[in-house]
């Protein structure tokens, strides 16, 4: 079998393409979701995604979260870009992991009981649905402050079990708040 050189010139040059798509994969997308107000707590675990993996970071918020002028350089210089929720359902959800750097217990109680009715929760709900990962991050879930009914206590650590099984993960907080 002979082919000619412009055949083989096209041959070697999507060889060198797929090897360099090889050597350089292409970085994971990752939606970080600002449900809440602590911002320091936003701020860590976009520098810990950042220092962990190499990927391009989409932040989620409402214009009220980004009311202080220190927060929205940090995180512009740890985002790609900051979109409104309304914005983010308007695209593809083309992202790799969804990820919550606080997951305050009305969401955590909304989402294990299913209930989509706040931005938070139709982000996962949405996700669920398209196979995306996603994860409560090290420290976002509220800590009992001892005061609780118990049975209050076991309520909210059902939610907890419940979003398990769905497969969000939460990671342990090993350093505390």
């Amino acid at each position: 079998m002979e082919i000619s050189e412009k055949q083989l010139r096209s041959l070697i040059e999507r060889v060198m393409e797929l090897t360099v798509d090889l050597m350089n994969p292409q970085e994971e997308k990752v939606v970080v979701v600002y449900s809440g107000s602590d911002k320091k707590r936003c701020v860590k675990t976009l520098r810990a995604l950042r220092a962990e993996r190499a990927c391009e970071i989409t932040l989620v918020a409402v214009e009220q979260q980004l009311d202080c002028e220190e927060f929205v350089k940090e995180v512009c210089n740890l985002c790609k870009r900051i979109v409104s929720p309304q914005k983010l359902f308007r695209e593809p959800f083309l992202y790799d992991k969804i990820v919550f750097p606080l997951f305050p217990r009305p969401v955590l109680a909304k989402c294990a009981l299913g209930i989509s009715d706040i931005p938070e929760t139709k982000i996962i709900t949405r996700a669920m649905e398209e196979g995306i990962d996603v994860v409560v991050a090290r420290g976002a879930l509220e800590p009992f402050t001892g005061k609780e009914p118990e049975a209050y206590q076991r309520t909210i650590m059902g939610y907890i079990r419940t979003i398990l099984e769905y497969g969000i993960e939460i990671e342990l907080d090993t350093e505390g708040r």
